[in-house]
């Protein structure tokens, strides 16, 4: 699986025009530059137009198709998305955290040694979260105690049908949102912007971009609401940060398998 996006170009751009690095600070994966409230960011939102008790997240596709559940992909400001969406934040996401204690010395002449080792850590702690995420979808719901319903169905649902292109929307300045956009409308809106506003987008383009529901899952931008409530909730917590599934990963399911290749 091809591990980072396609526009190398894009990767470059991204390190000397907006000094976004990489830095391990115990779990975190931040900006040296702050992110401004002018950043554009994507959601993965499904709308509930029923009640729960009529819905099988688990078949995801077949309910969008019936109506049940209407399925967004928008994208838009942080400040805009954050103001129309009551309940989104964190963008961008930073994923797991470890301890920010776990260190083999205090001393400055490790400290490439200690990141090495918070890196791998980390690297392990998401692989465990990843599991025990999709272990939750193969029990009974009688044997769920941490999580609802909607969060096991829509996971189950989203790992169904990760493949599967979703309409897309954009969140315009007067925090209204467009009609569905075709490819062509899509490219257009993003060829408007400069581009040190977006590096933190999956573009179509990039290789993520065809699993972007499971992406943004795992990135903990991923949120259900019901149509009659203004409320959004996480469907997951993040296990990768934004930064990650931009520029790190490409993700993919393997059935036969039983494994999450990424």
């Amino acid at each position: 699986m091809q591990i980072k996006p396609v526009d190398i170009n894009n990767l470059k751009n991204l390190n000397s025009i907006t000094s976004v690095t990489r830095e391990v600070e115990g779990s975190q994966i931040t900006s040296k530059k702050r992110v401004t409230d002018e950043k554009y960011f994507q959601i993965f939102l499904v709308e509930i137009n029923k009640d729960s008790k009529d819905v099988d997240f688990s078949n995801l596709f077949e309910m969008e198709q019936s109506g049940y559940v209407t399925t967004k992909l928008v994208y838009g400001k942080k400040k805009d998305l954050i103001s129309r969406y009551l309940g989104v934040n964190c963008l961008p996401s930073q994923g797991v955290k470890i301890d920010t204690n776990f260190s083999t010395s205090s001393s400055s002449d490790n400290d490439e040694q200690d990141n090495s080792i918070q890196h791998t850590v980390r690297i392990l702690l998401q692989g465990r979260k990843i599991s025990q995420m999709m272990a939750v979808t193969w029990l009974e719901a009688e044997r769920i105690k941490k999580y609802t319903p909607e969060q096991v169905g829509l996971v189950r649902g989203i790992l169904n049908s990760y493949n599967i292109v979703t309409d897309t929307h954009w969140l315009r300045d007067n925090n209204e949102i467009s009609p569905k956009l075709a490819s062509k409308e899509l490219a257009r809106s993003l060829s408007d912007v400069e581009n040190e506003y977006l590096d933190y987008l999956i573009k179509p383009e990039y290789a993520n971009y065809n699993s972007i529901r499971l992406a943004l899952l795992l990135s903990g931008q991923a949120y259900y609401k019901y149509k009659d409530n203004s409320r959004c909730n996480r469907i997951w917590e993040p296990i990768f940060s934004t930064y990650e599934m931009v520029w790190r990963h490409a993700f993919d399911v393997s059935w036969d398998t039983f494994i999450l290749v990424w």
